[in-house]
């Protein structure tokens, strides 16, 4: 890998979109200045590799996963491309005002919740439990039931994991928690990809039109 070093496995991706369309309709895309690397310890390896293990053994069919998404006209594909050393990327096209929508899931065995988010509004430790959990908590007490939830603050902050505690909500903690820098291991981030690109390919570009794409993409 270009600029590997012991320990770390280092990809270099960069970031592009257009800018501009010349005279003959080509677009033309820009690079970021910098280039974004993603760096994985030796430790943060084996520890997915031990919890995937310990899952795959026991407790797979138990786990709910989570995570928030936003959703915007653009969709259609990762604005992210992995490129080798010496190729050109393929631009696509960006709308600056493009509608967006905040998106909240959950997924499992038999399990496909969806969750429209309040326009503007910022998700905190109350708003993620009034207008996540809180709506689902037949779901998440269900017997043996655990929920997987990433670190951000208001998932796992003190006042959060305490009202999930009142709630009798399980999570994921302790010599159980979600490895660092482990979003591949969430089946629900191959949910989000697929879920952009039929979006992408639905012509949203209203918010109205947008969320009945998003609703008809998750339902499909």
């Amino acid at each position: 890998h270009i600029g590997a070093r012991a320990g770390k496995d280092e990809r270099p991706r960069l970031r592009i979109r257009e800018e501009q369309v010349d005279d003959r309709g080509e677009a033309l895309a820009r690079l970021d200045e910098h280039e974004h690397v993603v760096d994985v310890d030796v430790g943060d390896a084996e520890a997915r590799v031990a919890f995937a293990n310990a899952y795959l053994r026991n407790e797979a069919q138990r786990l709910l996963f989570s995570d928030e998404k936003y959703c915007s006209s653009n969709d259609g594909g990762s604005t992210w491309q992995w490129i080798k050393e010496g190729e050109r990327v393929d631009p696509r096209p960006y709308e600056k005002w493009a509608a967006k929508l905040h998106v909240w899931g959950v997924i499992g065995i038999g399990v496909k919740r969806l969750v429209f988010l309040p326009r503007d509004e910022r998700v905190n430790s109350a708003t993620y439990l009034s207008d996540c959990i809180v709506p689902n908590l037949r779901l998440l007490r269900q017997r043996g039931t655990v929920l997987m939830q990433d670190g951000a603050k208001p998932h796992t902050c003190a006042a959060t994991m305490a009202e999930l505690r009142r709630l009798r909500v399980a999570t994921l903690h302790g010599e159980q928690a979600w490895p660092a820098r482990s979003p591949d291991l969430n089946p629900i981030e191959r949910l989000w990809a697929i879920l952009a690109a039929a979006v992408g390919e639905s012509g949203a570009a209203t918010e109205a039109e947008l969320q009945v794409a998003v609703q008809a993409a998750w339902d499909g």
